[in-house]
């Protein structure tokens, strides 16, 4: 709980600061009547059609494990893990979500297992991303990009030790009912060392990463940010990064100092900085919302 009230202290904290010093409340209703109703439905729809392909990289990671669930049980998890990440502390606590819904069709191990693989494997494509992306970054943005991409290099190296040697796990205390669950665990991760999984699903990832980057442009374009697009492959795999660091709360703070740190040098203004974290946020709820619709009429 500590921890947590911190976390929510510092994006408090950090949106008090731009609300009161950084925003001009009355350009900012300007800018907010000014939203492009036709780029905030291209947004829409490509955070949803980012669902497809997740579930399309997830179920193609348990069916190495031979479980076989159709594309909707992947997909209606991911919406219901969207909703409850809300309440968790950090951005990747939708995956507590996931983990439980594998567990209740399969061992909690093949959960634990296939959402690992999938989170680190993402990460690993994101790292990739913005390695490329260095060498076409301006001066002002670089240096904050190999800031974060060291940063995420850093869990990267940690986690990816699991992948390669599953075994480690078995190093851990093992008593009774957690010894099994451990030794099962480690088996599920040395089922999924195949190059050809791997290639597969890194392939999914930057399918995945590209969708995003398109779906932040298009939001830009919703609240009149006329960077181009091409800027967006290098800003949004820094603020993923970026937010993808656990010091706030769901990454809020982090993404609306960026905004309206970043996209003034492409010529928006600080309150078109702030509506583009705002609508992303937004967006982010009414799936939310949706996932909450499903997660109380599914059986």
């Amino acid at each position: 709980m500590r921890k947590l009230a911190i976390k929510l202290g510092i994006s408090l904290i950090a949106i008090a600061y731009i609300l009161l010093f950084r925003i001009d409340f009355s350009r900012f209703y300007s800018v907010l009547k000014s939203i492009h109703p036709g780029w905030f439905a291209l947004a829409l729809f490509l955070h949803t059609f980012g669902y497809l392909i997740s579930g399309l990289r997830w179920k193609a990671i348990s069916g190495k494990l031979d479980i076989e669930l159709p594309l909707s049980f992947y997909i209606k998890s991911y919406l219901v893990s969207t909703f409850f990440g809300f309440f968790l502390p950090s951005r990747f606590g939708g995956d507590v979500i996931r983990i439980g819904d594998m567990s209740s069709k399969d061992e909690i191990a093949s959960g634990l297992s296939t959402v690992f693989y999938e989170r680190v494997v993402g990460l690993f494509s994101l790292v990739i991303l913005g390695t490329i992306a260095i060498a076409t970054s301006p001066p002002k943005v670089k240096g904050l990009l190999i800031f974060s991409l060291a940063v995420l290099g850093s869990v990267l190296l940690i986690t990816s030790v699991l992948l390669l040697k599953p075994g480690l796990l078995l190093l851990l205390p093992k008593k009774g009912k957690i010894g099994e669950k451990i030794f099962k665990t480690s088996r599920s991760f040395a089922r999924l060392k195949s190059s050809r999984l791997f290639l597969k699903v890194l392939a999914w990832s930057f399918l995945l990463q590209i969708n995003v980057i398109i779906h932040y442009w298009a939001i830009g374009k919703a609240v009149g940010i006329e960077a181009p697009l091409i800027s967006y492959f290098f800003l949004i795999p820094t603020m993923l990064i970026l937010m993808a660091i656990p010091i706030t709360f769901q990454g809020i703070g982090i993404r609306d100092y960026f905004a309206i740190s970043v996209f003034p040098l492409y010529g928006a203004s600080t309150e078109q900085g702030f509506l583009f974290s705002s609508v992303d946020l937004t967006i982010a709820i009414i799936l939310a919302f949706v996932g909450f619709i499903v997660y109380i009429t599914r059986k």
